[in-house]
C-alpha cells in the first residue's frame, strides 16, 4: 500500500516576502517598482508582509487566486496564506509607469504627439470621496500603532482638519501643505493613497463616495 505523500510547501525567504508593491485593479494584481508608478485608479495598494497581516484568511485566499490566476485555495492557516500570497507577488513582472498620450492625427500638419486631454483620460473615472476620521478604540489604536510612522502622520493630518466629513479636494490640500511633516520626496497624496486601504480596513478612517 502506497503512503500518501504530504503536499509540497514553498519556503519563502523573509527578504522576498517584504519586497513588493502591488496594486489591485479589477480582478487582477499588478506589481510596481515604487508608489509613483502605481496608477491612480488602483483599488488597493499593498506593500510588504505587514500589509498582508491586516487581511483576513478569506481575503488572502481570494488575493492568492487573483495573483496566481487560479480558483481560490483554502490554506491551513493565515500565516501560511501570507507566505503563499507574498510568494506569488514576488513572481509578478514589475510594471513601469506609462505616460498617457493620444496617437497623432495623420491629418494634423504638425504630426507631433499631444498630451491626453482630461476628457480623454479614464473614461470611467472614480467619483470623488469624502473622508471621516472614526472615534478611536483600543483595537483601532493597536492597529494604528502597528503601522508605519507615516501612516500615523496621515491620521494626524486628517485629525488636524477638525471636520466630521472632509471632501477629497480639501484633504488633498491639507496633505500638500503637510509635505514637510510627512518627510517625503513623493507627492503627499500618494503617501495617503498608499496607507488608505489599511486605515479604512482598520476602521480608523471611513471613505464614502460623494453623491
Amino acid at each position: 500500500m502506497k503512503k500518501n505523500k504530504k503536499p509540497a510547501t514553498i519556503k519563502v525567504a523573509p527578504a522576498v516576502v517584504e519586497e513588493f508593491i502591488v496594486a489591485i485593479r479589477g480582478n487582477g494584481v499588478e506589481r510596481y517598482p515604487n508608489l509613483e508608478a502605481v496608477p491612480g485608479d488602483a483599488v488597493d495598494v499593498l506593500c510588504g508582509a505587514a500589509e498582508l497581516d491586516l487581511l483576513s484568511k478569506a481575503e488572502l485566499e481570494d488575493l492568492y487566486a487573483k495573483a496566481a490566476g487560479c480558483i481560490p485555495k483554502v490554506f491551513k492557516s493565515k500565516e501560511f496564506a501570507i507566505d503563499q500570497v507574498a510568494y506569488q507577488f514576488s513572481r509578478l513582472p514589475i510594471k513601469r509607469k506609462v505616460e498617457e498620450t493620444v496617437k497623432p492625427d495623420p491629418a494634423d500638419s504638425t504630426n507631433s504627439p499631444r498630451r491626453t486631454k482630461p476628457s480623454e483620460k479614464r473614461k470611467y473615472a472614480k467619483k470623488a470621496s469624502k473622508y471621516i476620521l472614526l472615534p478611536p478604540t483600543e483595537k483601532t489604536q493597536e492597529i494604528l500603532n502597528s503601522l508605519a510612522p507615516q501612516a500615523r502622520t496621515c491620521v494626524e493630518i486628517i485629525a488636524g482638519i477638525k471636520k466630521d466629513e472632509i471632501p477629497e479636494n480639501e484633504l488633498r490640500g491639507a496633505f500638500a501643505a503637510a509635505k514637510m511633516k510627512l518627510n517625503t520626496k513623493q507627492e503627499p497624496w500618494r503617501i495617503f493613497q498608499y496607507y488608505r486601504a489599511n486605515l479604512v480596513r482598520g476602521n480608523i478612517v471611513r471613505e464614502v463616495q460623494e453623491t
